[in-house]
């Protein structure tokens, strides 16, 4: 019965959806393109509450260049390549389903935004992030890309993940989820090189606040060479070992 009837609202909602999900047109989301995660030390640290401040490593949403917004930053003078479309693509169909959503926050928080910046200058800190990464104890599976871009906005990103299983039915047949319980850190961060520790007593799997562009990418968990998954439309899963682990992305 978990999460029964809120299924049972995105189930309602994908059968009275009459069109696809729209694309909008490719807007560049230079920033978000790599790991996308921003060390705090250009910030003041006296006015950051201490929980973004053990957390160290959050982005930062600047309304002044608006990233959320469908027009953000759309020129011919950026030079776009054709995984670069469709991240972007992707990347303003999941956040339009979230803000059309009950609870439009959850982009924010999923997207680890910690300090937001007013078109004003001033900012604000939001201590409700989820972090880099987080370990999630239900897998949501839908079959169809318009399902999936519609169910994002219905799911609770903390706690759950959605997945089209259409795309990865190979890897989900190894992926395990368990109880949502331990812990998991970004520990070194370079746009080329990010080290996540986790600490866990049985197998999970993990959630990595990384936009999803695995062209070039290698993971590996504990030196091996670890399968990812998309989840909620534009980010990374990963399963995770019991104990302590070391998972590392890396760019190439």
């Amino acid at each position: 019965m978990k999460y029964f009837f809120r299924y049972c609202l995105v189930a309602l909602t994908l059968f009275s959806c009459k069109n696809e999900v729209e694309l909008k047109q490719p807007s560049d989301i230079i920033g978000f393109r790599c790991s996308t995660v921003h060390n705090f030390d250009n910030l003041d640290r006296s006015e950051m509450p201490r929980s973004l401040a053990r957390l160290k490593y959050f982005r930062v949403y600047d309304k002044q260049y608006n990233h959320l917004g469908p027009n953000y930053m759309t020129s011919s003078k950026y030079t776009q390549t054709a995984d670069a479309v469709a991240l972007n693509n992707r990347f303003q169909a999941v956040v339009d389903q979230f803000f059309a959503s009950e609870n439009p926050s959850k982009i924010f928080n999923m997207l680890n935004f910690g300090a937001i910046i007013d078109e004003q200058g001033a900012i604000s800190y939001n201590t409700d992030t989820y972090g880099p990464a987080w370990i999630i104890d239900n897998l949501v599976k839908v079959d169809d890309p318009n399902a999936e871009m519609v169910a994002t906005g219905f799911i609770e990103p903390r706690v759950e993940a959605l997945v089209l299983g259409a795309e990865f039915q190979d890897e989900l047949k190894t992926v395990q989820v368990g109880d949502g319980k331990g812990t998991i850190f970004l520990t070194d961060y370079s746009p080329d090189r990010r080290v996540y520790s986790s600490n866990t007593q049985t197998p999970q799997l993990a959630v990595i606040s990384e936009l999803w562009n695995p062209q070039g990418l290698q993971v590996t968990v504990n030196g091996e060479a670890a399968k990812v998954i998309r989840v909620n439309g534009l980010l990374y899963a990963v399963a995770i070992p019991a104990g302590k682990a070391e998972i590392v992305f890396e760019n190439h």
